[in-house]
């Protein structure tokens, strides 16, 4: 019986020093590479609401510039002790993108430790709602197209220069340093459609302002892309994750992996509302790393 306990304490220690979780004196760093009225920025705040939640200090450092890489820079210096994670979306921050100014070297998922991915951001085709065109399948039956199209992210730029070629006709596509951009001169009048996300969109849909043509979301009330238009199949879209940095021990990995998942389940219904999908069966950094895989190869 002795020995027993004698072992049931050491397991019992073992375990608990084999443990982590954030110091809750000191801060939770979310470094995010996009500000105020973005995905990921939103997704960030939830984030920071949900680890304050749990009784954790927590705030949100914002990085902008070069589509999130100035934020891969800064989060690659900084230490691996489980109080700084980055939100990353998609292609801009995690995949084939060069250096920013005065940086030597390009960043990738690879050098930094993944955690998962929370889930993905359909991308939206829209335009004015005075404009009679309501389909994919219009656009491409216009004769003499001569249009163009805005984009704001490496993902959307994709789905519009793979629509440029589908539709065929004289074709611009125009790009934007940030979704706001593209959505201030498709209200002005200065490109007729735009690739964007439904966090940006959305209240402009809802106010009548623009209509949706279609999605790569397989769940919405708008059609969705034409399989020619989409070149990755359904629900396509940017990834958002979570990293740490390289060298994050896997008790660390492995918290902030478990906590990813309530936090999902917590926020469920705010995912909804900006039609993000939930990384339901994506758990994991093995999960990141393939998604990753899949977007890099869809660069080349």
């Amino acid at each position: 019986m002795k020995n027993f306990i004698l072992t049931l304490l050491m397991t019992l220690s073992l375990t608990s020093a084999m443990a982590f979780e954030p110091d809750k004196k000191k801060p939770v760093v979310i470094v995010s590479g996009f500000g105020a009225g973005g995905t990921t920025h939103l997704v960030a705040s939830w984030f920071e609401q949900y680890l304050q939640s749990k009784g954790y200090v927590s705030i949100i450092d914002v990085k902008p510039g070069a589509k999130g890489q100035v934020s891969t820079v800064h989060f690659s210096q900084l230490p691996p002790d489980g109080q700084s994670v980055l939100l990353v979306l998609g292609l801009g921050m995690m995949v084939h993108v060069d250096p920013p100014l005065g940086s030597s070297k390009r960043y990738d998922y690879t050098d930094f430790e993944p955690v998962t991915i929370l889930g993905k951001v359909p991308s939206y085709l829209v335009t004015k709602s005075e404009n009679p065109i309501r389909t994919v399948d219009q656009l491409i039956a216009m004769p003499n197209k001569r249009i163009s199209i805005g984009y704001g992210t490496e993902t959307q730029e994709i789905l519009a220069k793979t629509l440029a070629k589908t539709l065929g006709g004289d074709i611009v596509v125009v790009p934007y340093k940030n979704t706001g951009d593209v959505l201030r001169d498709l209200l002005g009048g200065n490109i007729e459609y735009a690739i964007s996300t439904y966090t940006s969109s959305g209240p402009f849909i809802q106010q009548g302002k623009l209509v949706a043509l279609a999605t790569t979301a397989s769940k919405t009330s708008v059609p969705e892309f034409n399989s020619t238009v989409n070149p990755l199949g359904r629900n396509f879209g940017a990834v958002v994750g979570i990293v740490l940095p390289k060298g994050s021990p896997k008790k660390v990995v492995d918290f902030y992996v478990n906590i990813s998942k309530d936090f999902i389940n917590a926020y469920r219904e705010k995912f909804n509302e900006i039609q993000m999908i939930p990384a339901d069966d994506q758990f994991g950094p093995a999960e990141f790393i393939k998604d990753m895989r899949t977007l890099d190869a869809s660069t080349k």
